[in-house]
């Protein structure tokens, strides 16, 4: 009996050991508390929750002490070089690269359906071997690295739907990966408190920009739309525009016509000369240049083609037609059996209580050689949903089972992608959430990697729309004193000694207008409020000349405010009289000896 008795006894031990590793290893692969309701957070007990973006139409006189320089012109006269018509609308920044290691400056143009492109620096020519295809959309940025190691740089990009694919110079295909969904509890939302906010009239929301952004671009005389009248058209997406809700929210507004109106103006109130005005007449539609007659295939029905690839971007037949022109054979290697099979999967127990949510990817990744090893991986941020429109088909829907309620799925999660071996190397689970809180589980903003604490190994910060700030270590490890929680965060995080003392700060930006400095330790530095949405990274560089560092930002507003370093005072302002869609680029654009960037 003793022997049996001991026996049983080591069974026991090593199945309680067992049980609490896997208890650890689940425990470790979330980092914040799951949101099924808004008051998971006290929002008034953080000051960064408690204010809104409405705010804006008083900054002027939150900063009349500060007495900031105002400026009223544009000291530098640009005018337009060149313009090419590429094969879609463009949603993310180009990049510029030598791509052909012939010193000369290649743009890289990721266009939203469909098409990646290469532009030659000086004339905007199409280059040889592009367009490429892929079978997705691009809300993000391409970027660069040597993926067959050949030492040629190639192109890689990260498609919505989680596709890794990298094409060589001559835009030959190198890779195509999958990203792996993450498998949750179906019921991992069942016993949490239900949502207490009215949503027609929340008190605090994280979409608190989104009335500014509203207004921002109404012109006069256009009638504000009734909040009823607008909830059903978000239900019903107009012009093929459609989408999870949770894209990029810059996206759910029509831009295009409020600035095309006003742009007339803007050129005349930011004093141009007659030449430089003139060549912005491209832009706003008024001049006689017309695409179509350099090529007939672009006209009017070009626009219809892009309308039906956009309502459904994995149409087949719209994509055969696309590879029959381009003779790109994409499908050659794709086998959707593999992919299912690595996702990240529950641990022992019964599958049906699991559920794999697709992987998206809404942010430009982040090359680096996270651990070492000699070689460029790619720091992925990861946001899991299932697409309303995908879901739509009713065979699609019938897969996730009628029980499913996909509205109740939304994460958010970092990885690291091996570009040797194609597989994530580790994968961390930072939010979790579902679509009907205010507080919800996107990932909008860039990994930022830096060695934060000078121990020579790289961390990775990255903000969430659930507003944490996280900082984790070249493994996936939450760092002490992180994370720190703001409003949402969609604006990448930068990662620069903004005081300079020596030492690396990180600056975060958020929708509700907060821009905050922080020690590596999490400590906070200073904190400005700013009244206005920023949703763009802002820029590090010494803007006046004074020889001290200025963290220069863009607002929804329109205003471009230029922050010292050290304190988060206001030292220069700009209104530009349109919103700001873009980063913030400083830049020395004239020969004189005058310090200080444009």
């Amino acid at each position: 009996g003793g022997p049996r008795r001991m026996e049983t006894r080591r069974s026991f031990l090593a199945w309680v050991v067992a049980t609490v590793l896997v208890c650890a290893g689940l425990a470790a692969a979330q980092e914040s508390d799951p949101i099924a309701s808004d008051d998971v957070f006290d929002v008034g007990a953080n000051k960064f929750l408690t204010r809104t973006a409405a705010d804006a139409r008083t900054i002027e006189d939150a900063f009349k002490d500060e007495d900031p320089v105002r400026s009223e012109s544009c000291p530098v006269d640009l005018e337009l070089s060149w313009m090419t018509e590429v094969s879609a609308s463009v949603y993310a920044t180009p990049i510029v690269a030598d791509l052909y290691s012939d010193n000369h400056k290649d743009v890289v143009v990721p266009s939203f359906v469909h098409y990646l492109e290469v532009l030659e620096g000086f004339n905007g020519a199409k280059a040889a071997g592009w367009p490429v295809n892929h079978k997705s959309t691009l809300h993000n940025s391409p970027v660069v690295a040597d993926c067959d190691f050949d030492g040629v740089p190639d192109i890689i990009i990260v498609t919505y739907s989680a596709e890794v694919v990298c094409f060589s110079d001559s835009g030959k295909r190198l890779l195509h990966a999958h990203l792996p969904g993450l498998e949750l509890r179906k019921d991992w939302y069942v016993g949490l408190k239900p949502d207490h906010v009215d949503h027609d009239h929340p008190d605090v929301s994280d979409s608190a920009g989104e009335e500014l952004l509203r207004e921002v671009l109404m012109t006069p005389g256009e009638e504000e739309v009734p909040a009823a009248e607008r909830e059903v058209r978000a239900e019903e997406p107009e012009d093929g525009a459609g989408g999870p809700g949770g894209r990029r929210r810059l996206m759910q507004f029509n831009v295009r016509e409020a600035q095309r109106a006003a742009f007339p103006a803007n050129l005349k109130e930011n004093t141009l000369s007659d030449e430089a005005e003139e060549s912005f007449q491209l832009l706003s539609g008024e001049d006689e240049f017309d695409f179509a007659e350099e090529d007939e295939f672009i006209d009017e029905v070009r626009a219809e083609e892009y309308d039906e690839a956009y309502d459904d971007y994995g149409d087949d037949e719209a994509f055969r037609e696309d590879l029959d022109r381009y003779g790109d054979h994409y499908d050659d290697d794709w086998d959707e059996d593999y992919y299912e099979d690595i996702g990240f999967h529950h641990p022992e127990g019964r599958a049906e209580d699991y559920i794999t949510v697709d992987p998206h990817v809404l942010c430009t990744p982040t090359v680096v050689d996270i651990d070492g090893d000699g070689y460029e991986d790619l720091v992925v941020a990861v946001t899991y949903l299932f697409d309303h429109e995908v879901y739509a088909d009713p065979g699609r829907r019938e897969e996730l089972g009628q029980d499913v309620d996909i509205g109740n799925y939304l994460a958010g999660g970092v990885l690291a992608f091996d570009l040797i071996t194609h597989e994530v190397k580790w994968h961390t689970h930072l939010d979790l959430s579902t679509h009907h809180v205010n507080f919800q589980a996107y990932m909008y903003s860039s990994p930022t990697v830096a060695d934060l604490n000078a121990d020579g190994k790289p961390e990775i910060v990255v903000g969430t729309s659930v507003g944490f700030v996280y900082v984790l270590d070249q493994n996936g490890t939450s760092m002490p004193g992180w994370p720190v929680q703001m409003g949402e965060v969609q604006a990448q995080v930068v990662v620069e000694d903004v005081n300079d003392d020596g030492a690396l700060e990180i600056v975060a930006c958020d929708s509700r207008g907060n821009v905050a400095a922080f020690s590596a330790a999490g400590v906070e530095l200073w904190e400005r409020h700013l009244g206005s949405l920023v949703a763009n990274n802002p820029t590090v560089g010494d803007v006046n000349g004074d020889g001290a560092t200025e963290v220069v930002v863009g607002t929804g507003s329109g205003t471009i405010f230029a922050l010292d370093g050290a304190t988060g005072r206001v030292v220069l302002s700009y209104q530009t009289n349109a919103m700001i869609m873009s980063s913030v680029l400083l830049a020395k654009l004239d020969d004189s000896a005058k310090p200080g960037l444009h």
